[in-house]
């Protein structure tokens, strides 16, 4: 990067940084995860940037990656909010023989989990706290499409060991 590319970061961070932590707080609603995001998409400006690739408008640029992040975030965060509440009800404790059957199940899918490839059970546990298929797919060093053939064979074999079963309506 060079020492314009730098000027241009550093003057962009200065001009647009409280707008679009605003902009952005508007949207999510949680202080802390605005400032991640807004960090986040300065973090992408700096990569843009040393990939010769900067914006003709910076600022337009910035709020359409903290528009994109910001709803990227409120998927994982409605997707957690949802596994959550289907693990644990709220303000009930669990009955013991529930706590049983869930500790089975658990131990079933454990060791589900065990019998699959790494490369397969990596993919499944990354899918499975919210990653995408492209940030999966970068993560094992393969094409998003051999990236989705794998996720679905792992998934396959953890449907018919009984393991997986899909949310209904989604």
């Amino acid at each position: 990067m060079t020492a314009d590319d730098g000027a241009l970061v550093d003057a962009a961070y200065r001009a647009h940084r409280d707008a679009l932590t605003r902009y952005v707080l508007s949207l999510v609603r949680d202080a802390e995860a605005a400032e991640e995001l807004v960090q986040e998409a300065y973090l992408r400006l700096v990569r843009e940037v040393q990939h010769g690739t900067t914006p003709d408008e910076p600022a337009a640029w910035l709020f359409r990656v903290a528009a994109n992040l910001a709803r990227s975030w409120g998927r994982r965060t409605m997707i957690a909010r949802r596994r959550v509440s289907v693990v644990e009800p709220e303000g009930r404790e669990a009955a013991p023989d529930e706590v049983v059957i869930r500790r089975d199940r658990v131990a079933a899918l454990e060791a589900g989990l065990a019998r699959l490839p790494h490369a397969d059970r990596r993919a499944v546990l990354l899918a499975a706290v919210g990653y995408r298929g492209p940030e999966i797919a970068r993560l094992l060093g393969r094409t998003e499409l051999a990236t989705r053939a794998l996720l679905w064979r792992a998934r396959s074999r953890m449907r018919a060991d009984g393991l997986l079963v899909e949310a209904a309506g989604g």
